[in-house]
């Protein structure tokens, strides 16, 4: 994180336990949190133990594709209709639907989208995120949401090589 590079092993895998690993991110607590391809869990890692913590399953019913750092909280994005939602490491594990739940589930991004892959935060303070379409529909979607106020804005999909010069 700070430039210099350690390299160090520690076992996340376990096959008897679950499934490989399917998205990290660090956390603004500097621990990494992770995701499981089929489990739908999310874990921390503490960098200075290498301790693996199983948080629990989270709301998601799909894989959890990315796992972002805005401000204090973590947001992931999960298939299946490009479902956002929202972790506060500070706060109780009570995943769900509902206003007091954590991680909360906020819903979908947009029509026709599915595996929220890449996420970045943009200069207006929004989250912006590149999602693979719906199966049979060309392209995929670019969207984005407010963190402050959960409010979600789909700019439509986006389809290379369609333009009138191809």
């Amino acid at each position: 994180v700070d430039g210099a590079r350690e390299d160090r092993t520690f076992e996340v895998y376990q096959a008897h336990l679950g499934s490989a690993i399917c998205a990290l991110g660090q956390g603004s607590d500097e621990r990494i949190y992770g995701t499981n391809i089929y489990g739908m869990h999310l874990c921390a890692i503490d960098q200075d133990t290498d301790a693996v913590a199983d948080l629990g399953y989270t709301w998601s019913g799909g894989e959890l594709y990315h796992v972002h750092a805005h401000g204090d909280k973590l947001y992931v994005g999960s298939y299946g209709g490009s479902y956002i939602g929202v972790y506060d490491p500070q706060q109780p594990w009570n995943p769900g639907f509902d206003e007091d739940c954590n991680p909360r589930n906020w819903g979908v991004l947009g029509q026709d989208q599915n595996r929220p892959f890449e996420v970045c935060s943009g200069p207006d303070g929004r989250i912006y995120v590149a999602n693979r379409s719906n199966y049979g529909v060309p392209g995929g979607a670019l969207a984005s949401y407010d963190p402050a106020t959960g409010d979600k804005v789909s700019m439509g999909a986006v389809v290379f090589g369609a333009g009138p010069e191809d």
